[in-house]
């Protein structure tokens, strides 16, 4: 594990509503990164196969959902719906949504799950690296780390402060390095839309550290989508054409 050396100097935050006072260190982005990506792996996995039931705006009733993830950077996530399931897969950066047999590219990124969850790379340097280049790309001002609190919990904040609800950030739990909520913009005619994805209840029985207990995503300021984590295996060698991508 990495030593507190690299932390940076003390930076006195005047928080929001939603937060209290705080003075402590905080890392810079690089570092917290590199901690985060060894904390994932610690945990060992290669893999993960997850059963999921979902509230979707829209459709009535809940969606049964089974969501797989593998390093590098690969998430396939399956929604059951009356019509036929809806598919939605990543393959290091593209990405492509739709019926399952009728998949179409997508633009832009508005979900880092694979990114944090099984981010590419072996050596943490050049993981860390990799990080930061890529929330850059999304407009993350990587040179910005606060200290934050979302209700009565610690986190800081890679890209904006507690009182800048409205800039490209990652949030990371302070205590366990895990991921525990990020806020992009999807971009397209008109203003752009906020997108926010909250990573909830880890160390749950069935999701410990590996997965959250939900998952929630909200569009400006609405909540679309929440996912509750029913059963989960890990290590189960998935094959990589599960996460093809059709091409352009």
């Amino acid at each position: 594990m990495f030593s507190r050396r690299g932390l940076a100097s003390v930076v006195l935050l005047a928080l929001s509503a939603t937060a209290t006072p705080v003075s402590a260190y905080v890392p810079a982005s690089d570092f917290l990164l590199k901690l985060l990506a060894d904390k994932r792996r610690e945990l060992a996995v290669k893999d993960m196969s997850a059963q999921l039931v979902a509230e979707v705006e829209g459709v009535e009733g809940q969606v049964d959902e089974h969501l797989y993830m593998k390093a590098p950077e690969r998430v396939r996530l399956v929604s059951q719906r009356a019509d036929g399931p809806v598919v939605y897969v990543e393959r290091e950066g593209q990405r492509a949504a739709g019926p399952e047999n009728a998949l179409k590219r997508l633009t832009g990124t508005t979900d880092l799950t694979g990114l944090l969850f099984m981010p590419a790379g072996t050596e943490l340097e050049a993981i860390g690296s990799h990080l930061v280049s890529t929330l850059r790309s999304l407009g993350v001002d990587t040179s910005i780390v606060s200290l934050g609190r979302q209700d009565d919990t610690l986190a800081y904040i890679i890209g904006a402060r507690p009182f800048e609800p409205d800039k490209p950030q990652v949030w990371v739990y302070k205590q366990s390095l895990l991921p525990m909520r990020t806020v992009l913009f999807e971009h397209g005619r008109g203003t752009p839309s906020r997108v926010e994805v909250r990573y909830l209840d880890f160390g749950s029985p069935v999701g410990g550290d590996y997965l959250p207990g939900a998952i929630e995503v909200y569009r400006d300021g609405k909540r679309v989508r929440r996912a509750e984590l029913q059963k989960l295996s890990t290590n189960q060698g998935l094959p990589d054409t599960l996460f093809d991508v059709p091409r352009r």
